[in-house]
């Protein structure tokens, strides 16, 4: 058991350090590629990709310490909390990068279009993936702690409210921290712009597209983890256990209980099987099958005495049907 979850902690840490890998090498790339354009253009156009790429990690570092808080159970619900809530403070950070394709040909470089297309595309799917996996990881602490229903409210409300504040930082021009360091005016502001006739449904609408498009690509990778990572090990596993403790076609019973095999106490057909008698009752075993009971009609053909103990037992037992000993 133990050698088990030794095995499955360890496979888990190999799927973290896969996931953390290439989110890094996609971080990477997508700097290198900004450079490049930069260095192409001699213009500083696209470097806010960088800076949203950065504000993008800030969401999994706190998903990834409210994980190991809740793993070691160190601080109590008050730091899982407090990490909780400025995950979903940062977390419309991660997939607000999906929406710098807007910017998308308005630059008016000699830059290749294509080129434009991949880079933006790189950086959203990063971000895309960087929120995904956060939310992965507060969506299993709150399975854990409130079972998979609460879990998947959880998931609903957080996408809900991240697509919420993406248009808030995309139209509004607010920021995250705006929340912490000047909240009242952020509340008149909030107020003056859902106050138009056309702002509600507008906001409505790109909330609740937003949600759903986040929300079917969770659902793909998180379908993917669950059947591909360690967890889906555990039947594979569960099964070759089950299977190894079932004898196959012909195999041998420990207990002597088979169809084949003769009862190991000796016993004859009237006798519980694996009942082990001391009394002296019933005809004799054929010559040569010793019993250790020697109750019964008669042995099993074939089936091999139990050896009585001392010189006369090993004696008895070199011999064969016959009576002879054996050479």
């Amino acid at each position: 058991m133990k050698s088990r979850l030794r095995k499955a902690i360890q496979q888990s840490s190999r799927f973290a350090i896969a996931i953390i890998g290439l989110l890094l090498a996609a971080s990477l790339m997508g700097c290198v590629l900004v450079g490049v354009r930069m260095l192409y253009t001699q213009t500083a156009h696209y470097w806010f990709l960088l800076w949203n790429l950065a504000l993008a990690w800030v969401p999994l570092v706190m998903a990834s310490v409210a994980h190991r808080l809740s793993i070691a159970r160190a601080g109590g619900r008050v730091a899982i909390t407090l990490a909780a809530a400025l995950w979903l403070l940062f977390f419309p950070n991660a997939p607000y990068i999906l929406t710098d394709f807007l910017h998308l040909g308005g630059m008016g470089d000699l830059v290749p279009g294509w080129y434009d297309v991949i880079m933006l595309f790189w950086f959203a799917w990063t971000g895309l993936l960087l929120g995904v996996v956060s939310l992965y990881l507060m969506h299993g602490i709150v399975r854990k702690a409130r079972g998979p229903l609460a879990g998947w409210v959880f998931v609903v409300v957080a996408a809900s409210l991240g697509s919420f504040g993406i248009y808030l930082g995309r139209f509004l021009r607010l920021n995250s921290w705006d929340l912490l360091c000047r909240p009242l005016p952020l509340a008149d502001q909030l107020l003056s712009a859902a106050g138009g006739p056309l702002a509600r449904p507008r906001i409505a609408a790109f909330t609740v597209l937003f949600a759903l498009l986040f929300l079917f690509i969770y659902a793909g990778v998180y379908i993917f983890a669950r059947f591909a990572g360690p967890s889906g090990e555990r039947s594979a596993s569960g099964s070759a256990l089950g299977a190894g403790s079932r004898g196959g076609p012909g195999s041998g019973s420990r207990s002597g209980a088979g169809p084949d095999s003769a009862p190991r106490s000796g016993a004859g057909a009237d006798s519980a099987p694996g009942f082990r008698s001391d009394a002296s009752s019933g005809p004799r075993s054929a010559p040569g099958a010793s019993s250790r009971s020697g109750a019964g009609a008669a042995s099993a053909p074939g089936a091999r005495p139990r050896p009585r103990s001392g010189a006369r037992a090993r004696t008895r037992a070199r011999r064969n049907d016959t009576g002879r000993p054996r050479r």
